[in-house]
C-alpha cells in the first residue's frame, strides 16, 4: 500500500504533496520513538550500540555506562522535543486527511499502521546486528578436569577445578586503577613519541596538555567491571596458591594448567642443575648483578667512545635496576614420567637488553647458514602442498634437549666467521656475545648457579644461537644427504 492509491479522488497538486508529507513525518515519528525505546532500555541492560559509542567519543567521553547514562538522558529529552514537533506538523494535514473519501481515509490509515510495523522491524533488525553486549556471558568449561593436568597429591573439589580450568593467563579485572602506574604509562608514551618531528612547539604542547586530559579522564569515568569468578572460587584458588607443597604451572606445550608436587619438581630440577658440564653452584652465594650491570655498562661506554654505537643505543641498552636472572621448569606433560625444560628468565637482567640487541642483529647470519629453519608450522604445511608426496615417506629427527646440547663457544666462533654480516667488528661482537651467554649468574630454590656452558632457553639469543649452529651442521655434515631429499626442512 503505498500513499499514492489515496490520491486518485484528489484533483489539488499540493493536496498530493501535503498527504506525502505526513506520511514521512509519522515515519520519522515511529522511528525516533524506536530509538528512545531503545535507548532506554540500552541503559537499563547496560548494552551500548556502536552509535551510541560512537557518540561518546564525539564528546572525548570514555565508553563507561555512567557517561552512557548521561548522553542518554539528553538524547531523549531532545527526541522527545522533536517528536513533539512533527506531532504538531502532521496535525496541521488533518483537513487533507478529512477531505478524503471514507475509502481512502481507511486506506491511508492502513498505510500508516503498516508503516509502524514495518519501521519497528526493519530498525530492530538493523539493531540487532550493532548491539555490543558489555558484560560477555561467559561460562565455565563442561569438563573443567579435562584443562588440569594435576600431578600433585591433592585432590580438586568442583569450585577448585572450575578456577583453575580458565588458565594461567585469566585475569580478574581491577577494581582499583593505580594512579602512578598508569600516569608512568603516559609518560612512557610521550617519551618514546618526541623524538619524531613535531609541527611547532604549540602542536607538541597541545599534544601534551591533551595526553594529560585523557589521563585524567581515565581516571575519574571507571567502567563498572563484571567478574566470572564467584567468591567462592577466589577463596579456592586463594588457598591453592597458599600451599607450599605444590607448585601451579604451564604445561610446556598447549595451553592448560599443572599442578605438581613442589619436591618432585625440585628434584626434576636439580637433576638437570647437576649436569656439572653446564651448570655449577656459586660457592659464595654472592648476588653479583650490580658488579655485572657496571660491566656492562662500562663496556657499552666503550664502544659509545669508539663510535661503534650511538646515544640513542646507549641508552636504549643501558641496564638499569637489574635483578637477578632466575631459572624454572615447563612440565612436557606429552612426555613420559614427565620431565621438564629449563627456562631461564632474563627479563630485567642485566644481560637482557642487550641479548635481545644481539639478536635482532644476528638475522643477516641466520639468513645465510639456517637456510632451511621455518618460520612456523604453517610454512611446513605450504611446502608440503606444493609438493608431490606420492610413493614418499616422510621422517623426523628431534635433538634430545636441544638448547642444553648446543656448544656455545663454537657456535660464537661460527657466528664471527660470518664477520661480513655484523654490526660491529668480530672481536667486540664476540665479547658482547660471550658476556651476555657465558657465566651467567641465576637463582633457582634459593641456591646461586652459573651456567657456564649450552644455550639457556628463555634469553633472547636462545632460538637465533641454536638455529644458527643446527644450520651449520646440516650444510657441513649433511649437505650430500639433504640434496638427495624431495623436501627437508
Amino acid at each position: 500500500m503505498e500513499t499514492s492509491d489515496c490520491f486518485a479522488y484528489m484533483r489539488k497538486g499540493s493536496e498530493m504533496i501535503k498527504l506525502h508529507t505526513s506520511g514521512r513525518q509519522y515515519k520519522r515519528m515511529f522511528y525516533l520513538n524506536e530509538q528512545m525505546n531503545c535507548i532506554k532500555w540500552s541503559s537499563t541492560n547496560k548494552r551500548q550500540s556502536n552509535s551510541q559509542r560512537r557518540s561518546l567519543r564525539s564528546c572525548k567521553l570514555s565508553p563507561s555506562f555512567k557517561n552512557l547514562r548521561r548522553i542518554t538522558k539528553s538524547h531523549i529529552e531532545s527526541t522527545k522535543l522533536l517528536i513533539t514537533r512533527l506531532k504538531d506538523e502532521a496535525s496541521a494535514f488533518g483537513k487533507v486527511i478529512n477531505d478524503l473519501n471514507i475509502v481512502c481515509r481507511i486506506k491511508f490509515m492502513n498505510f500508516i499502521r503498516n508503516l509502524q510495523i514495518k519501521v519497528c522491524k526493519d530498525f530492530h533488525k538493523s539493531l540487532s546486528k550493532t548491539l555490543i553486549r558489555e558484560h560477555l556471558c561467559l561460562g565455565f568449561p563442561e569438563n573443567p578436569s579435562k584443562f588440569i593436568y594435576n600431578l600433585s597429591n591433592i585432590k580438586l573439589n568442583n569450585i577448585e577445578a572450575e578456577a583453575l580450568s580458565l588458565g594461567l593467563k585469566f585475569h580478574v579485572p581491577k577494581t582499583n586503577t593505580d594512579r602512578i602506574d598508569t600516569e608512568a604509562q603516559f609518560e612512557s608514551l610521550f617519551d618514546q613519541l618526541k623524538d619524531l618531528q613535531s609541527m611547532n612547539e604549540e602542536k607538541k604542547g597541545w599534544f601534551k596538555s591533551k595526553l594529560v586530559d585523557i589521563a585524567n579522564q581515565y581516571f575519574v569515568s571507571s567502567t563498572p567491571k563484571s567478574n566470572l569468578l564467584s567468591r567462592e572460587h577466589l577463596t579456592a584458588l586463594r588457598n591453592i596458591k597458599q600451599n607450599n607443597e605444590v607448585m601451579i604451572l604451564r604445561p610446556d606445550k598447549g595451553s592448560g594448567v599443572v599442578l605438581m608436587n613442589k619436591a618432585d619438581y625440585v628434584t626434576k630440577m636439580k637433576q638437570i642443575l647437576d649436569d656439572q658440564l653446564r651448570f655449577k653452584v656459586n660457592k659464595s652465594q654472592k648476588d653479583l648483578t650490580d658488579s655485572t650491570e657496571k660491566r656492562i655498562n662500562g663496556m657499552l661506554r666503550e664502544l659509545l667512545k669508539r663510535k661503534m654505537i650511538g646515544n640513542s643505543t646507549y641508552n636504549d641498552l643501558k641496564p638499569r635496576g637489574s635483578r637477578l636472572p632466575h631459572m624454572y621448569g615447563l612440565p612436557k606433560v606429552h612426555k613420559h614420567d614427565v620431565p621438564l625444560r629449563p627456562i631461564l628468565s632474563m627479563i630485567n637482567s642485566p644481560y637482557h637488553k642487550v641479548a635481545r640487541w644481539l639478536a635482532e642483529k644476528l638475522e643477516p647470519v641466520h639468513r645465510r647458514l639456517a637456510t632451511y629453519t621455518l618460520k612456523d608450522p604453517f610454512q611446513f604445511a605450504d611446502r608440503l602442498n606444493r609438493t608431490n608426496v606420492a610413493d614418499k615417506f616422510m621422517v623426523s629427527f628431534d635433538v634430545t634437549s636441544l638448547f642444553t646440547n648446543i656448544p656455545l663457544l663454537e657456535t660464537i666462533d661460527i657466528i664471527c666467521q660470518n664477520y661480513d654480516l655484523l654490526p660491529l667488528p668480530a672481536p667486540e661482537f664476540k665479547k658482547l656475545l660471550l658476556m651476555c651467554t657465558t657465566d651467567v649468574q641465576f637463582q633457582f630454590n634459593n641456591t646461586i648457579y652459573r651456567q657456564i656452558d649450552s644455550v639457556a632457553m628463555g634469553s633472547p639469543l636462545g632460538p637465533i644461537l641454536a638455529n644458527i649452529f643446527m644450520g651449520s651442521l646440516e650444510n657441513m655434515v649433511l649437505k650430500q644427504t639433504i640434496s638427495k631429499t624431495t623436501e627437508y626442512s
